[in-house]
């Protein structure tokens, strides 16, 4: 394996192994929220109501807190409606000096709790973090909570290793008013702290020697009943009798949300307490009360968060999200398998990728490729996100397109620039018979193309590491009747030809001899050649400029190296994007004109692009280039040949007699008119009336305006 094949496999793995071991975060967090804001597959069940403390009714009430007997007003008239479950998101806090409010609200929660109507009051960490040091220092659950608080049962082997959050000191409301609920759980907020989102609820934290849940888990267990030996707790799933409610090895759960703010089931406090009659609609349901207007922040409310879907989303509605995922089992979790899927994606897109460039090289149809890729293992993982409820990761199919396109630019595989029809002559034939497995220094990949003057092979050069395309000739059409002379003009053009050296002419790597045929070896283009191109897109105006533009810079460079091409023709100018490069120097004989049109026309092709002193069999030298190039930009042009013929007499006759077709109705109609005249020029029957060489071609092209 060479030197860039390894660089690249070897960075391709530590991009995995880097992957695998933290993912990209923020490109997870963009797919993850933009499922989040799709619209909603879950609706709410119903079980679930949020009476709301809003805007108007602290408007109406005045500004929250209100004064607790009004509280325990709306309490009373809540339970009126006989609700199974009551929460409140927040707590009261102990006042050091009593209130008449106070004995009012105890008196209202205790009544509630003799009416059956379980009553949530949770609580929170001073703070919580990932600090396993903390559970030395951690203090005793209050006595006041010690009866009220799930300290969920172990039921499974390893939470001791769990990586846990940790909290500290438990701030908690005044045991007045604790002595009245059911056992309960912490509200404390889980805000992904590399960006303060809100994605998760954390179901667990750990303290001391002891596990708590969220709220979410205390209100589960209240309404369905679930006694303390009931709810438990596993590496992966908290237990609330026969519900598991599925976390990751850090105890959050992530969200599905089912909307933005307002999405669930609300009632307004004031319409609560101005018509009490309105709480029958509460029945056999889970009640969270809690503010939801701005202008009421302080540790007697909930609070609000910044969440995928709004940047304002009231905490009491995000616990309402949370237990309606976990009522119906939609909690979003990634299975063991995901991640496993995910790079299978990644890996059948790079290999799509590869494939294609093997067979077109690097261009559009491998970035096309690439994309579609990405875009069918999103649309997979998106289908598995409605359907399963599983959570997935973007990171590894991204991963995945890059590994294509990086692999399609490094390889660089693609299919030789070199057009060659189709029948082989019967010695290099025969050569290949005898020796198929080499060219001189060349391991033969694959054959590429036959032709009436040789065979185009794909061979590499270990010794450099490189591909090259290699055109042998047969020694019996390319040398004529004089084969000594014959052979020592080739290896004279040939070396010629190897001392260009310009960005727009093939670079010829060697010449020599083989099974006594003679070969090139030669860059290995990329792309396409002009024919193949101009047969399925016609070029605008600026296309049509630049590409002009290089052919041009590198004939003109051959002739001021004393190199005539005598083949200039789509089928030997290569393109790949907007670059430009001319292939088969020197290929064609320079001799009797006869012999080239009857003997290498196949080769050569139709002689559509043949200047009229090549035709007659004239002395031709780089004013026959031009004629030639003059037509090739004709055609880019108008998207037809200057000569029509019914065969290659009537094209010879059309070039010798005729002029070309008028260009002007057939430009782009984005081309300036100035270029009618240089091709007018460029195609003039004789030779001297042409342009005097193509370095003032080039001048007057570069002078058109884009």
């Amino acid at each position: 394996m060479g030197r860039k094949p390894l660089i690249f496999v070897g960075l391709a793995v530590l991009a995995l192994g880097a992957v695998t071991l933290r993912p990209l975060r923020p490109v997870n967090r963009f797919w993850q929220d933009r499922l989040a804001t799709l619209p909603a597959t879950d609706k709410p069940s119903g079980q679930v109501v949020v009476v709301a403390i809003s805007d108007a009714d602290i408007s109406r009430y005045g500004t929250w807190p209100w004064d607790r007997a009004l509280t325990a007003k709306l309490f009373r008239t809540v339970a009126s409606g006989h609700p199974k479950v009551v929460a409140f998101d927040g707590y009261f806090p102990h006042r050091s000096i009593a209130q008449s409010g106070d004995s009012v609200l105890a008196r209202t929660f205790h009544e509630m709790a003799a009416q059956g109507v379980k009553l949530v009051l949770p609580f929170q960490f001073s703070q919580v973090r990932n600090d396993p040091a903390l559970d030395q220092g951690a203090s005793e659950v209050p006595a006041s909570l010690r009866a009220s608080t799930y300290q969920m049962l172990v039921d499974q082997p390893g939470l001791e290793s769990a990586p846990f959050l940790r909290g500290e000191e438990i701030l908690s409301g005044d045991t007045l008013y604790q002595q009245s609920a059911v056992p309960s759980g912490h509200i404390h907020s889980a805000a992904d702290p590399e960006d303060g989102t809100y994605r998760r609820n954390l179901l667990v934290v750990r303290h001391g020697e002891e596990y708590i849940p969220s709220v979410v888990v205390a209100l589960l267990a209240a309404y369905r009943d679930a006694n303390l030996a009931e709810v438990s707790l596993s590496p992966r799933d908290v237990h609330v009798k026969d519900l598991a409610i599925p976390m990751d090895r850090y105890g959050f759960a992530p969200l599905r949300w089912l909307g933005g703010p307002g999405s669930l089931p609300t009632i307004a406090a004031a319409e609560l307490l101005e018509n009490p009659a309105s709480a029958a609609q509460l029945q056999g349901k889970i009640v969270l009360v809690g503010v939801t207007s701005a202008a009421a922040l302080n540790r007697e409310t909930g609070d609000f968060f910044r969440t995928p879907v709004a940047d304002r989303f009231p905490g009491v509605e995000i616990w309402g999200v949370a237990l309606e995922n976990a009522l119906q089992k939609h909690v979003p979790v990634a299975p063991a398998w995901m991640r496993l899927l995910e790079l299978v994606l990644a890996v059948a897109g790079a290999g799509l990728c590869w494939r294609q460039a093997s067979r077109k090289g690097w261009g559009a149809a491998v970035q096309v490729t690439g994309l579609a890729s990405l875009a069918v293992a999103l649309v997979v993982l998106l289908v598995l996100d409605r359907l399963l409820c599983a959570q997935s990761a973007a990171d590894l199919p991204l991963l995945g397109l890059l590994w294509g396109w990086g692999g399609a630019l490094v390889f660089r595989p693609s299919r030789s620039a070199l057009a060659v029809p189709t029948v082989a002559p019967a010695s290099v034939a025969d050569a290949l018979q005898d020796n198929a497995r080499r060219i001189g220094k060349f391991e033969i990949v694959r054959e590429l193309g036959r032709g009436a003057m040789g065979v185009v092979y794909d061979g590499f050069d270990r010794e450099l590491d490189r591909h090259a395309a290699i055109k042998v000739i047969a020694a019996e059409k390319r040398l004529g009747e004089r084969p000594e002379e014959s052979l020592e003009r080739f290896r004279r053009e040939a070396r010629a030809i190897a001392a260009l050296n310009h960005p727009s002419i093939v670079t010829i790597y060697e010449s020599g001899e083989w099974q006594g045929n003679h070969y090139i070896a030669m860059e290995f283009l990329r792309g396409r050649s002009l024919d193949v191109l101009l047969s399925v897109h016609r070029p605008d105006w600026p296309e049509v400029r630049d590409l002009g533009g290089q052919i041009l810079a590198g004939l003109a460079y051959a002739h001021a190296q004393g190199v005539v091409h005598r083949d200039v023709k789509p089928a030997n100018i290569m393109v790949d994007a907007r670059t430009a490069k001319l292939t088969d120097f020197g290929l064609a004989r320079k001799g009797d004109a006869s012999m080239t049109l009857t003997q290498e026309g196949t080769v050569l092709g139709t002689p559509y692009y043949m200047a009229p002193e090549q035709v007659e069999g004239k002395r031709t030298d780089a004013r026959s280039d031009q004629f030639s190039l003059g037509l090739v930009l004709f055609e880019m042009l108008a998207g037809e040949r200057a000569y029509d013929g019914e065969d290659m007499r009537g094209i010879m006759l059309a070039i010798l007699l005729q002029p070309p077709k008028d260009l002007a109705p057939r430009l782009p109609p984005d081309a300036p008119t100035q270029v009618l005249d240089i091709i007018d020029r460029m195609l003039h029957k004789d030779p001297a009336e042409r342009f005097p060489d193509l370095d003032a071609v080039t001048r007057a092209w570069h002078a058109l305006p884009v």
